[in-house]
Protein backbone atom coordinates (compact mmCIF):
# COMPACT_ATOMS: atom_id res chain seq x y z
CA UNK A 1 0.00 0.00 0.00
CA UNK A 2 1.52 3.32 -1.01
CA UNK A 3 2.42 5.74 1.84
CA UNK A 4 0.97 9.08 0.98
CA UNK A 5 0.46 12.15 3.17
CA UNK A 6 -2.36 12.96 5.42
CA UNK A 7 -6.03 13.88 3.70
CA UNK A 8 -6.23 17.51 2.43
CA UNK A 9 -8.65 18.62 5.23
CA UNK A 10 -6.86 16.66 8.28
CA UNK A 11 -3.60 18.41 7.10
CA UNK A 12 -5.17 21.43 6.67
CA UNK A 13 -6.89 22.18 10.17
CA UNK A 14 -6.73 25.23 11.63
CA UNK A 15 -6.15 24.88 14.84
CA UNK A 16 -3.15 22.74 14.59
CA UNK A 17 -1.74 24.58 11.79
CA UNK A 18 -2.29 28.19 14.63
CA UNK A 19 -1.34 26.04 17.45
CA UNK A 20 1.98 24.74 15.77
CA UNK A 21 2.98 27.81 14.06
CA UNK A 22 2.84 29.77 17.62
CA UNK A 23 4.73 26.98 19.46
CA UNK A 24 7.00 27.50 16.78
CA UNK A 25 6.99 30.67 17.08
CA UNK A 26 7.70 30.55 20.72
CA UNK A 27 11.12 28.39 20.27
CA UNK A 28 12.76 29.76 17.46
CA UNK A 29 11.77 33.38 17.68
CA UNK A 30 14.82 35.63 16.93
CA UNK A 31 14.98 34.20 13.28
CA UNK A 32 11.73 33.50 12.89
CA UNK A 33 10.35 37.12 13.48
CA UNK A 34 13.65 38.49 11.46
CA UNK A 35 12.66 36.59 8.17
CA UNK A 36 9.32 37.99 9.07
CA UNK A 37 10.14 41.00 8.87
CA UNK A 38 12.22 40.90 5.96
CA UNK A 39 9.42 39.24 4.51
CA UNK A 40 6.56 41.91 5.36
CA UNK A 41 8.96 44.66 4.11
CA UNK A 42 9.44 43.15 0.49
CA UNK A 43 5.58 42.68 -0.12
CA UNK A 44 4.13 45.31 1.70
CA UNK A 45 2.34 42.39 4.34
CA UNK A 46 1.33 39.67 1.73
CA UNK A 47 1.50 36.08 2.05
CA UNK A 48 0.48 32.69 1.50
CA UNK A 49 -1.16 32.68 4.32
CA UNK A 50 -3.22 35.57 3.34
CA UNK A 51 -3.10 39.43 2.67
CA UNK A 52 -3.74 42.65 4.65
CA UNK A 53 -4.74 44.38 1.38
CA UNK A 54 -4.59 42.99 -2.23
CA UNK A 55 -2.38 44.33 -5.02
CA UNK A 56 -4.92 46.07 -6.56
CA UNK A 57 -6.09 48.47 -3.96
CA UNK A 58 -2.51 49.06 -2.99
CA UNK A 59 -1.48 50.08 -6.91
CA UNK A 60 -4.98 52.19 -6.91
CA UNK A 61 -3.31 53.97 -3.60
CA UNK A 62 -0.25 54.49 -4.86
CA UNK A 63 -1.97 56.14 -8.04
CA UNK A 64 -4.20 58.03 -6.16
CA UNK A 65 -1.42 59.08 -3.68
CA UNK A 66 0.65 60.51 -7.69
CA UNK A 67 -2.30 62.26 -8.12
CA UNK A 68 -2.41 64.35 -5.29
CA UNK A 69 1.39 65.65 -5.45
CA UNK A 70 2.21 68.94 -5.65
CA UNK A 71 4.26 68.35 -8.75
CA UNK A 72 4.27 71.82 -10.30
CA UNK A 73 5.04 73.14 -7.13
CA UNK A 74 8.05 71.16 -6.29
CA UNK A 75 9.28 71.43 -10.16
CA UNK A 76 9.20 74.83 -9.56
CA UNK A 77 11.09 74.80 -5.99
CA UNK A 78 13.72 72.54 -7.73
CA UNK A 79 13.91 75.25 -10.51
CA UNK A 80 14.54 77.63 -8.13
CA UNK A 81 17.32 76.51 -7.05
CA UNK A 82 19.44 76.44 -9.93
CA UNK A 83 21.59 79.17 -11.38
CA UNK A 84 19.79 79.46 -14.80
CA UNK A 85 16.70 79.12 -15.64
CA UNK A 86 16.37 75.38 -17.59
CA UNK A 87 13.27 77.09 -19.16
CA UNK A 88 15.58 79.16 -20.89
CA UNK A 89 16.88 75.71 -22.49
CA UNK A 90 15.39 75.47 -26.48
CA UNK A 91 16.13 72.84 -28.89
CA UNK A 92 18.13 69.85 -29.21
CA UNK A 93 19.86 70.30 -26.04
CA UNK A 94 16.77 71.05 -24.29
CA UNK A 95 15.40 67.61 -25.59
CA UNK A 96 18.72 65.61 -24.87
CA UNK A 97 18.92 66.53 -21.11
CA UNK A 98 15.36 65.67 -20.63
CA UNK A 99 15.45 62.63 -22.24
CA UNK A 100 18.51 61.72 -20.14
CA UNK A 101 17.09 63.22 -16.98
CA UNK A 102 13.91 60.80 -18.17
CA UNK A 103 16.29 57.27 -19.21
CA UNK A 104 18.27 57.79 -15.77
CA UNK A 105 15.03 57.94 -13.38
CA UNK A 106 13.99 54.77 -15.65
CA UNK A 107 17.17 53.04 -14.88
CA UNK A 108 17.52 53.61 -11.40
CA UNK A 109 13.69 52.48 -11.07
CA UNK A 110 14.13 49.42 -13.08
CA UNK A 111 17.56 48.40 -10.99
CA UNK A 112 15.52 49.06 -7.64
CA UNK A 113 12.91 46.90 -8.65
CA UNK A 114 15.06 43.90 -10.27
CA UNK A 115 17.00 44.07 -6.68
CA UNK A 116 14.32 43.61 -5.11
CA UNK A 117 12.71 41.03 -6.80
CA UNK A 118 15.66 39.04 -7.37
CA UNK A 119 16.10 39.35 -2.74
CA UNK A 120 12.37 38.54 -2.79
CA UNK A 121 12.63 34.95 -4.38
CA UNK A 122 16.22 34.53 -2.74
CA UNK A 123 14.12 35.01 0.72
CA UNK A 124 11.25 32.96 0.15
CA UNK A 125 13.08 30.04 -0.84
CA UNK A 126 15.17 30.44 2.37
CA UNK A 127 12.05 31.08 4.44
CA UNK A 128 10.05 27.79 3.53
CA UNK A 129 13.46 26.02 3.80
CA UNK A 130 13.26 26.98 7.49
CA UNK A 131 10.13 26.15 7.98
CA UNK A 132 11.22 22.83 7.02
CA UNK A 133 14.28 22.79 9.30
CA UNK A 134 12.13 23.80 12.29
CA UNK A 135 9.14 21.08 12.00
CA UNK A 136 11.25 18.65 11.02
CA UNK A 137 14.86 18.57 12.81
CA UNK A 138 13.55 21.47 15.28
CA UNK A 139 16.74 23.51 14.20
CA UNK A 140 16.00 26.90 13.19
CA UNK A 141 18.82 29.09 12.68
CA UNK A 142 20.19 32.42 10.50
CA UNK A 143 22.08 30.47 8.11
CA UNK A 144 19.04 28.27 6.70
CA UNK A 145 16.85 31.47 6.04
CA UNK A 146 19.85 32.56 4.23
CA UNK A 147 19.92 29.92 2.08
CA UNK A 148 17.80 30.54 -0.65
CA UNK A 149 20.80 30.97 -3.36
CA UNK A 150 20.18 26.96 -4.46
CA UNK A 151 16.67 27.27 -5.73
CA UNK A 152 17.06 30.77 -6.53
CA UNK A 153 16.35 30.38 -10.51
CA UNK A 154 13.48 27.95 -10.24
CA UNK A 155 11.90 30.76 -7.54
CA UNK A 156 12.36 33.57 -9.59
CA UNK A 157 10.98 31.80 -12.88
CA UNK A 158 8.05 30.92 -10.76
CA UNK A 159 7.43 33.96 -9.57
CA UNK A 160 7.71 35.37 -13.30
CA UNK A 161 5.40 32.80 -14.25
CA UNK A 162 2.53 32.99 -11.40
CA UNK A 163 3.07 37.22 -12.19
CA UNK A 164 2.12 36.55 -15.53
CA UNK A 165 -0.83 33.99 -14.78
CA UNK A 166 -2.12 36.88 -12.86
CA UNK A 167 -1.77 39.58 -15.03
CA UNK A 168 -3.13 37.47 -18.02
CA UNK A 169 -6.63 36.72 -15.62
CA UNK A 170 -7.06 40.30 -14.90
CA UNK A 171 -6.98 41.12 -18.29
CA UNK A 172 -9.88 38.80 -19.23
CA UNK A 173 -12.23 40.82 -16.99
CA UNK A 174 -10.47 44.37 -16.80
CA UNK A 175 -10.08 45.01 -20.36
CA UNK A 176 -14.07 43.63 -20.83
CA UNK A 177 -15.33 46.48 -18.48
CA UNK A 178 -13.37 48.84 -19.70
CA UNK A 179 -14.56 48.71 -22.90
CA UNK A 180 -17.61 48.81 -21.39
CA UNK A 181 -17.25 51.90 -19.42
CA UNK A 182 -16.13 53.72 -22.57
CA UNK A 183 -19.09 52.13 -24.81
CA UNK A 184 -22.07 52.01 -22.28
CA UNK A 185 -22.04 52.92 -19.23
CA UNK A 186 -19.87 52.27 -15.86
CA UNK A 187 -22.96 51.37 -13.75
CA UNK A 188 -22.88 48.16 -15.97
CA UNK A 189 -19.27 47.67 -16.40
CA UNK A 190 -18.63 47.78 -12.34
CA UNK A 191 -21.32 44.84 -11.56
CA UNK A 192 -19.63 42.48 -14.64
CA UNK A 193 -16.01 43.51 -13.20
CA UNK A 194 -16.76 42.43 -9.74
CA UNK A 195 -19.21 39.63 -10.11
CA UNK A 196 -17.16 37.80 -13.11
CA UNK A 197 -13.54 38.95 -12.03
CA UNK A 198 -13.27 38.63 -8.66
CA UNK A 199 -14.65 34.74 -8.06
CA UNK A 200 -12.32 34.12 -11.60
CA UNK A 201 -9.51 35.78 -9.72
CA UNK A 202 -10.17 33.94 -6.53
CA UNK A 203 -10.20 30.60 -7.92
CA UNK A 204 -7.02 31.52 -9.88
CA UNK A 205 -5.39 32.54 -6.63
CA UNK A 206 -6.38 29.50 -4.88
CA UNK A 207 -4.99 27.81 -7.26
CA UNK A 208 -1.78 28.77 -7.00
CA UNK A 209 -1.41 28.87 -3.12
CA UNK A 210 1.47 25.87 -3.54
CA UNK A 211 3.34 27.05 -5.89
CA UNK A 212 6.40 28.31 -4.26
CA UNK A 213 6.29 25.38 -1.47
CA UNK A 214 6.73 22.94 -4.84
CA UNK A 215 9.59 24.98 -5.70
CA UNK A 216 11.63 24.73 -2.38
CA UNK A 217 10.11 21.22 -0.88
CA UNK A 218 9.85 19.33 -3.87
CA UNK A 219 12.38 20.89 -6.25
CA UNK A 220 10.34 21.12 -8.87
CA UNK A 221 10.62 23.47 -11.75
CA UNK A 222 7.85 26.75 -12.08
CA UNK A 223 5.93 24.48 -14.79
CA UNK A 224 5.80 21.26 -12.83
CA UNK A 225 5.31 23.82 -9.62
CA UNK A 226 2.07 25.31 -11.27
CA UNK A 227 0.60 21.88 -12.33
CA UNK A 228 1.59 20.48 -8.92
CA UNK A 229 0.14 23.17 -7.10
CA UNK A 230 -3.58 23.34 -9.40
CA UNK A 231 -3.68 19.81 -8.73
CA UNK A 232 -3.43 20.31 -4.83
CA UNK A 233 -6.12 22.86 -4.84
CA UNK A 234 -8.60 20.78 -6.88
CA UNK A 235 -11.91 19.82 -5.55
CA UNK A 236 -10.75 21.48 -2.33
CA UNK A 237 -10.57 25.20 -2.89
CA UNK A 238 -13.59 25.79 -0.39
CA UNK A 239 -11.71 24.20 2.24
CA UNK A 240 -8.39 26.24 1.30
CA UNK A 241 -10.64 29.28 0.86
CA UNK A 242 -11.55 29.13 4.13
CA UNK A 243 -8.10 28.15 5.57
CA UNK A 244 -6.36 31.06 4.05
CA UNK A 245 -8.94 33.80 4.75
CA UNK A 246 -8.78 32.60 9.18
CA UNK A 247 -5.12 33.02 8.57
CA UNK A 248 -5.16 36.49 6.87
CA UNK A 249 -7.60 37.29 9.43
CA UNK A 250 -5.37 36.54 12.11
CA UNK A 251 -2.46 38.62 10.57
CA UNK A 252 -4.81 41.49 10.48
CA UNK A 253 -6.00 40.62 14.13
CA UNK A 254 -2.16 41.01 15.22
CA UNK A 255 -1.68 44.16 13.40
CA UNK A 256 -4.51 45.58 14.63
CA UNK A 257 -3.69 44.96 17.81
CA UNK A 258 0.04 46.53 17.31
CA UNK A 259 -1.79 49.40 15.91
CA UNK A 260 -3.39 50.03 19.34
CA UNK A 261 -0.36 50.19 21.09
CA UNK A 262 1.15 54.04 19.99
CA UNK A 263 1.24 52.60 16.30
CA UNK A 264 4.59 51.27 16.84
CA UNK A 265 3.39 47.88 17.98
CA UNK A 266 2.58 46.99 14.41
CA UNK A 267 6.09 47.24 12.99
CA UNK A 268 6.31 43.50 16.11
CA UNK A 269 3.36 41.82 16.13
CA UNK A 270 3.00 41.97 12.03
CA UNK A 271 5.89 39.82 11.54
CA UNK A 272 4.87 37.70 14.65
CA UNK A 273 1.28 37.03 12.97
CA UNK A 274 3.36 36.51 9.60
CA UNK A 275 5.97 34.50 10.91
CA UNK A 276 3.18 31.94 13.14
CA UNK A 277 0.62 31.66 9.75
CA UNK A 278 3.01 30.82 7.23
CA UNK A 279 4.67 28.23 9.45
CA UNK A 280 1.56 26.71 10.03
CA UNK A 281 1.07 26.57 6.17
CA UNK A 282 3.99 25.01 5.59
CA UNK A 283 3.23 22.17 7.95
CA UNK A 284 0.18 22.26 6.64
CA UNK A 285 1.40 21.59 2.89
CA UNK A 286 4.10 19.11 4.09
CA UNK A 287 1.76 16.82 6.21
CA UNK A 288 -0.34 16.34 2.78
CA UNK A 289 2.72 15.98 0.83
CA UNK A 290 5.02 14.21 2.66
CA UNK A 291 4.40 10.24 3.57
CA UNK A 292 2.48 9.15 7.13
CA UNK A 293 6.02 7.34 7.76
CA UNK A 294 8.53 10.66 7.52
CA UNK A 295 6.44 13.11 9.14
CA UNK A 296 5.04 10.89 12.27
CA UNK A 297 9.23 10.91 13.22
CA UNK A 298 9.27 14.73 13.28
CA UNK A 299 9.48 16.67 16.37
CA UNK A 300 6.44 18.78 15.49
CA UNK A 301 4.36 16.07 15.19
CA UNK A 302 4.50 15.70 19.43
CA UNK A 303 3.85 19.28 19.80
CA UNK A 304 1.31 20.60 22.49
Amino acid sequence: MRDEGLPFTEAFELETALRHGWHGFTRFWPVLFVGGCLKSCTEGGAGNGGSSGSDEDKAQGALDALGDLPVQGLLDGVQSDFPFDPKALTGPLSIAIQTLGMATFVAIALLAFVVLFVFRAWLVAGWIKLHRAILAEERGDFPTLFSGASHLVPMLLWTLLEGCILVGTAAIFVLPAIGLTFWISPLIALPVAVGFGVPVMVYVVLGLSFGAHAVVLEDLGPVEAFRRSWELADGRRAHLLLFRFILALVRILATIVGLCVFCLGALVTGPIGLAVTELGFTEAYLLHVRPRSETALWPSRHWP
